[in-house]
């Protein structure tokens, strides 16, 4: 049962986490410590000032045409030898460039990508969209794009000997996978409201320490199972999230939630261990939340998630009161940028075996114009139980969009583009000995 409460804890995490991250109270006269725990859980977070700016920034590039420059660089640092010298060397002294147009509103975009594998070796592409058609071009292969047209799919890969299962005739590209402000709430609602339902008032306490109100759920193994059961019955049929699956990940999504349903299907549970859930309040904020997974009242694990205005930190401790896992999540605005930052620590045995920053950054956020977006990846692996040798990666990338109201982006056709849905067979082989003799092979 230890590995259900450890899977349980994340369950619930992921479900406080909606509703107590930079959660308010509602109100200060409520009458039960049940109400009161819910109400923090159900109340509607705010967007902060920097959340505001990037959904203005995204709608603006949605409905405006811009153009956009930038590159992308990786380093690279390991001790074994796996990867021979000069390949590493390719790596940390090459980078990927790039420039070109979008214009979201009517679905064409255009890209000129050079990869520069370092000692003046480079490789051009162009990427092009318009509309249904999708095309890429470089001199390695044809001096027209190669393209695929967005219909028939499942013909196409029929076409080339493909396994066309799981493939679709049309994938729909406007189909996002965000949830919008009203899935969110929807979803929230369902999920905390299947624990609201089944968890009674006896499982509630609250009690007054300093300047805190700390409200406590404790939860047997046996409620906990039952609990999770129902929320796993409601996944697996919920319309809100399949719809934002693929077809091979909705049936991989739903073949895991099956077996974790026979897994806690029939289980008794022992009600020596519990899930115990404290949220912390201080003017009339939560600005920590708990949980302890609990055998014969010893606490096996724990995490804690604290609050503040601009930074959430969620820290994990073993059953020896080790921490194994810290993460912190911050934003800050200066002046017209915003910097969001995420750093991560995994320990074993008070040995740090794996830790990184990602680190995205938005210059002239504000202004809505010539934003230059960054984003810096650093991650180590140290030798231990994770890795036999250490590792050490970064990773650069610099986008600069500038607003473009009247800018061009020449159509994709079939006068500038081999379009493999319609193409003959002659075509394709034309297409292929164009490739040989360009590649020395024939």
């Amino acid at each position: 049962m230890k590995n259900k409460i450890i899977f349980v804890i994340i369950l619930i995490a992921i479900l406080l986490g909606a509703g107590v991250a930079y959660a308010y109270f509602a109100t200060d006269t409520l009458k039960s410590e049940k109400d009161m725990f819910f109400s923090y859980l159900l109340e509607d977070k705010k967007s902060s000032e920097i959340e505001n700016k990037i959904a203005d920034y995204a709608e603006k590039k949605g409905k405006t045409p811009y153009t956009n420059k930038g590159e992308t660089t990786v380093n690279l640092k390991m001790e074994d030898e796996t990867i021979p010298a000069e390949v590493m060397q390719m790596i940390n002294n090459g980078k990927i460039t790039f420039e070109g147009t979008t214009n979201s509103k009517e679905k064409k975009s255009e890209q000129n990508v050079t990869i520069d594998l370092s000692q003046g070796v480079n490789v051009p592409i162009k990427l092009k969209r318009d509309n249904d058609f999708f095309g890429l071009q470089t001199d390695l292969i044809d001096s027209k794009y190669i393209a695929i047209k967005n219909e028939n799919l499942k013909a196409l890969a029929e076409k080339f000997d493909i396994d066309s299962t799981e493939i679709p005739d049309k994938i729909d590209f406007e189909t996002t996978t965000l949830f919008t402000e009203k899935e969110e709430k929807e979803l929230k609602n369902k999920y905390i409201g299947i624990l609201r339902d089944n968890l009674g008032e006896e499982l509630f306490s609250k009690e007054k320490k300093d300047k805190q109100t700390i409200i406590t759920l404790n939860i047997p193994e046996s409620k906990l199972i039952e609990v999770v059961e129902k929320i796993l019955e409601e996944l697996r049929n919920d319309e809100i999230i399949s719809e934002k699956l693929t077809n091979s990940t909705k049936k991989q999504v739903e073949e895991s939630i099956d077996q974790l349903l026979d897994a806690v299907k029939g289980e008794q549970g022992d009600d020596t261990n519990k899930l115990e859930i404290k949220l912390y309040v201080e003017n009339r904020k939560v600005t920590k939340c708990e949980l302890l997974a609990l055998e014969e009242e010893k606490v096996s694990m724990k995490i804690e998630i604290e609050i503040s205005e601009n930074e959430i930190t969620i820290k994990a401790y073993d059953e020896e009161g080790q921490q194994i896992m810290t993460v912190a999540i911050s934003t800050e605005k200066n002046g017209n940028d915003a910097t969001m930052k995420m750093n991560f620590k995994l320990q074993d045995a008070g040995e740090v075996i794996s830790e990184g920053e990602l680190t995205i950054t938005y210059k002239n956020l504000f202004t809505l114009d010539n934003v230059e977006e960054s984003i810096s990846v650093k991650m180590s692996i140290n030798e231990g139980n994770v890795s036999e040798e250490a590792m050490e990666m970064g990773l650069n990338y610099k986008n600069t969009v500038t607003f473009a109201p009247d800018a061009q982006i020449e159509a994709l056709n079939e006068q500038n583009a081999t379009v493999l849905n319609t193409a003959t067979d002659a075509e394709l082989q034309a297409l292929m000995t164009s490739f040989y003799q360009k590649m020395g092979l024939i």
